[in-house]
């Protein structure tokens, strides 16, 4: 989808990102104060501060899913990871930092894909060897993922390349028979040769048809069948039936247990038989959190929920983390170092990067940046800080000082750099700890995973969270003196 001066697509984002716009465009609803104190109410759980802050700012069906909390019916979560290098980077982080806090907060199973098979797709492997490539690259990501601090009892990782059997596969058929070639061009652009493509064949026949041939088999004549039928295997992980042997085997183990009280037996048994039956409408709900640009993929598994006798997903959308040279895009593994920070670089490097190459908001000299003060909107030390210094009240005492000139570009950066080098420090620290045989139990299919426990007693909450959502103001009102009206 174009919007203007962005592009934004499952594989490609790029110019000024209008969040705003693309709530229009996809469909979906802004995060209100009034759904955030209902969750804080049912989940007894303070709300995450990327939520708090309008970050993650848009969902769909999210009041679903707090039904269910209310009924006392398990919900899982879905997201994933495609391998494109040996480490994941900030952006990668912001996700998984805040699927964390779902399973938490919901008490609930993870699931998490990571599509080697679709990096192998889409970044043009062809070989057998470039396969194995991605494949390798699966468990590498995985370390950093169980770094985040996943609970391996309530949480399963596969690869596409090992699970893509049994139930998930038959989801995927299902998907992929309910969904024709007409819907995949126009919510992917994938598909057969456009006209100009096919005029640029028809001149070269008479002239060259080996080149001919060459160009039939390239990536920019039409798209793979590998890539047109990629979204329906990201898709089926959305439903509760691709999952029915480890979600009926963690139910039975909940169900025994003692401390399970009569009234939730019940619930969990009305479940169990659900998952258990080809015919009947399951009541069990995923939510899948994620950037905006993976929207269409779900746009297409809420569509045809129905034929799977599953409630459509809930999604809950959040902005990018951009590169920190500017606004513009998101940070990309492929984009180099000077606009990307990988989990695994030397944290005592960070702070020459992002004084290096990290946009300033500031003046030109000091004497005018007191004169004038700094723009927090456009400055990348302090719009990193909006999604790493989880503190308000420091946030915002860094908005005032910069915007007023007290606070200096360069001590902003420095700031910056000792939050994200903290960040890098305790990850890599969790990442060396992490044995094959850790990685190994949460890729193991057949282990008894714990439902969640969302009977479980929570004490209530004594204070509820304000001004959030889409009502929380990033910048604290703040504006560079040289922007104020004078008063009269």
């Amino acid at each position: 989808m174009t919007v203007e001066s962005s592009t934004i697509t499952p594989w490609k984002v790029e110019g000024k990102i209008e969040y705003n716009k693309l709530v229009d465009n996809f469909g979906t609803s802004l995060i209100t104060p009034e759904l955030i104190y209902r969750w804080e109410k049912l989940t007894k759980t303070k709300i995450h501060y990327l939520i708090r802050r309008g970050i993650v700012f848009s969902h769909q069906d999210l009041t679903k899913i707090l039904d269910n909390v209310e009924k006392g019916i398990p919900n899982y979560i879905y997201t994933g990871r495609g391998p494109s290098s040996e480490s994941m980077h900030l952006g990668h982080l912001v996700p998984f930092m805040l699927t964390k806090y779902l399973q938490d907060a919901l008490n609930c199973i993870v699931i998490i894909q990571m599509s080697d098979d679709e990096k192998f797709l889409f970044k043009s492997g062809s070989t057998r060897s470039d396969l194995e490539y991605y494949h390798q690259l699966s468990r590498k990501n995985a370390k950093d993922i169980i770094a985040v601090g996943f609970d391996p009892d309530k949480t399963f990782i596969f690869s596409n390349m090992e699970f893509n059997t049994g139930d998930l596969y038959a989801t995927n058929m299902i998907i992929a028979a309910n969904t024709n070639m007409n819907q995949i061009k126009g919510i992917y652009g994938l598909g057969e040769a456009k006209d100009s493509h096919i005029e640029t064949i028809l001149k070269s026949v008479d002239s060259d048809c080996e080149s001919t041939i060459r160009y039939l088999k390239s990536p920019e004549s039409a798209s793979s069948v590998g890539q047109c039928i990629w979204p329906t295997f990201q898709c089926g992980p959305a439903f509760c039936v691709s999952f029915r042997k480890i979600f009926s085997k963690a139910i039975n183990t909940k169900i025994n247990e003692l401390k399970v009280l009569e009234r939730d037996t019940t619930i969990l048994k009305r479940i169990l038989d659900q998952l258990s039956s080809f015919d009947k409408k399951n009541e069990m709900l995923c939510i899948v959190p994620m950037a905006i640009d993976q929207a269409p993929y779900f746009r297409m598994a809420r569509d045809v929920a129905y034929k799977l006798d599953c409630e459509k997903p809930t999604v809950i959308y959040s902005r990018f983390l951009p590169p920190i040279t500017g606004l513009n895009g998101k940070m990309s593994s492929s984009s180099g170092v000077s606009s990307t920070i990988f989990l695994d670089m030397d944290p005592t490097k960070i702070s020459k990067i992002i004084k290096k190459y990290a946009y300033s908001g500031g003046c030109a000299t000091k004497e005018e940046h007191m004169e004038k003060g700094g723009n927090i909107r456009v400055d990348m030390a302090y719009q990193y800080l909006t999604f790493f210094m989880d503190d308000d009240d420091k946030l915002k005492k860094i908005a005032e000082d910069y915007s007023n000139g007290t606070l200096l570009s360069g001590d902003l950066k420095k700031i910056c750099a000792e939050i994200i080098s903290n960040i890098l420090i305790k990850h890599q620290t969790i990442k060396t700890s992490i044995s094959d045989s850790i990685i190994d139990k949460f890729f193991d299919c057949q282990k008894t995973m714990d439902i969640g426990t969302v009977f479980d007693d929570k004490p209530e909450l004594e204070e509820f969270t304000t001004n959030c959502g889409i009502s929380f103001d990033l910048t604290f009102g703040m504006i560079p003196k040289s922007e104020r009206k004078i008063e009269m």
